[in-house]
């Protein structure tokens, strides 16, 4: 009797942990925090120039992996370094990717290199990246990270690193072809948001009161709705 009776205290306890296991496996009681944006204030800086160099030549993504981007040769390997192989890339990441707006087939990678490039581990990593682009007949640009960017230099080079013929060459952004203009109190106007850092962008109200009149929009819209009005400067 005493037997029987233990076996069922020990069955109802087990019972109860089981039970408890499988709670805290239901409630979302995970380790993960939602993270605040996808790009740096760099990278954000960045996208907005490539935008206006590719206009609606290519769609853009972010930080995909090489994965996604590159598959290891079969026939080529044993099974166990065709595992290797695939390890290299598993883990690794291209910041910016173009791909036709038709069918999102890759087009080319970019790479947008700061100081941290300058690091041993980091020139090994780029090689290799290198590499591998290259073994794949996929182009890989890389941009020298800086405070400012040109959409018509990184449009030009686009088209060198692309091999673009004269037919398919990008619709270059123009040089200074609309007016001169300053920001209210006469000064430069900015090249990037004061609130965020991202580039700053120079458009017409065509609608409302303000139609016909310039202004600086912030390219983070809408995550950010930075907005400075602008007027064309004295001749």
């Amino acid at each position: 009797m005493r037997l029987l009776f233990f076996i069922i205290i020990v069955a109802a306890l087990v019972l109860f942990l089981v039970r408890k296991l499988q709670g805290a496996s239901t409630t979302g009681a995970l380790p993960y925090a939602r993270k605040g944006q996808l790009f740096t204030k760099a990278e954000r800086s960045f996208y907005g120039v490539l935008k206006q160099a590719v206009g609606d030549r290519y769609e853009i993504f972010g930080h995909v992996r090489l994965a996604d981007l590159l598959t290891v040769k079969k026939g080529l390997l044993s099974n166990g370094q065709r595992q290797s192989a695939q390890n290299k890339i598993q883990s690794k990441h291209c910041d910016f990717v173009l791909c036709d707006p038709g069918d999102l087939s890759i087009v080319a990678g970019i790479e947008l290199d700061d100081s941290s490039h300058r690091a041993a581990k980091r020139i090994e990593r780029d090689n290799f990246i290198n590499q591998a682009f290259k073994e794949a007949e996929l182009p890989l640009l890389r941009i020298k990270a800086r405070a400012s960017y040109s959409s018509r230099e990184i449009a030009m080079q686009l088209q060198k690193a692309l091999g673009l013929s004269l037919e398919q060459k990008l619709a270059l952004p123009t040089q200074q072809s609309e007016p001169v203009i300053t920001s209210p109190d006469n000064a430069q106007a900015p090249k990037f948001c004061p609130k965020c850092s991202s580039a700053m962008v120079r458009k017409k109200a065509t609608k409302g009161k303000y139609a016909g009149t310039y202004f600086l929009a912030c390219t983070a819209y809408p995550v950010c709705k930075t907005v400075i009005p602008l007027k064309v400067a004295s001749q």
